[in-house]
């Protein structure tokens, strides 16, 4: 990761990761991109103007805006930092629209933290720098715009329940079968942990990976990977094992 010393433009947009694809980065970049034009366009007006480009740092995965030529004043330069800033700094920590945001602006910060890795096989990390302060990205701004949005949406989590019913119709997939509402969630997986849900089936389990929900927030479906077996509850301890335990801790 960058360090405010590596910073040279005041809107800087780092993509970090082991396994950064050509198409993240052109996706990272693009949505940073209409980001910054579409607060721009909102705060400069219909007749002033900001004529952004590009700084890319070499050796690095630093990509930096400068604005080259412009004809809005001084602070409202400093809005357009200030508003990127607050507006990805309000949507990662809640589903609170920040104030005077654009909707398309909304779009573009949800299009940047879709590219945010969201597990151990996906680590890539999001930040945009403005003027030396970074402002984490991930996979959250997806959920809460989505939430003001009332779209559907998708965000990494995690399906506790049953397996039920396992099928290579359409794509290898079980039904999970949650305990408290049971409700029935799709959860498709790839074929080398087949033998994990097959040990698994019948079995009461936690499956993560990336959640398909409706707009009322219910899951649909959830793309796993990775699955936690619960113990059975024979093979838990029993109060009077529990006391024993206890009493040799204290002992």
């Amino acid at each position: 990761m960058a360090s405010k010393s590596d910073i040279d433009a005041d809107l800087t947009l780092e993509i970090d990761g082991r396994n950064v694809t050509p198409e993240k980065f052109q996706r990272g970049t693009r949505a940073f991109f209409s980001l910054v034009n579409e607060i721009t366009r909102s705060l400069a007006g219909p007749n002033q103007f900001v004529h952004w480009v590009v700084q890319v740092k070499d050796g690095s995965n630093l990509i930096g805006l400068v604005p080259h030529h412009y004809s809005v004043s001084l602070p409202i330069l400093n809005q357009i930092y200030e508003k990127v800033q607050d507006g990805i700094e309000t949507l990662e920590h809640d589903a609170k629209e920040p104030d005077g945001f654009p909707e398309t602006a909304l779009r573009h910060i949800r299009e940047l933290g879709s590219v945010a890795g969201t597990d151990e096989k996906d680590d890539t990390k999001i930040r945009v720098w403005t003027k030396k302060q970074p402002a984490v990205v991930t996979h959250k701004v997806v959920a809460h715009v989505a939430v003001l949005l009332n779209e559907a949406y998708e965000d990494f989590g995690t399906i506790e329940g049953r397996i039920q019913v396992i099928s290579e119709q359409g794509a290898l997939h079980v039904f999970i079968t949650e305990p408290i509402k049971q409700r029935r969630v799709r959860c498709y997986f790839d074929e080398d942990m087949l033998p994990a849900f097959l040990a698994a089936f019948r079995k009461r389990v936690e499956v993560s990976g990336r959640i398909k929900y409706r707009r009322d927030h219910t899951p649909i479906s959830i793309y796993a990977t990775q699955i936690t077996e619960f113990p059975h509850s024979k093979d838990l301890p029993s109060y009077r094992d529990m006391r024993g335990i206890l009493r040799k801790k204290r002992a």
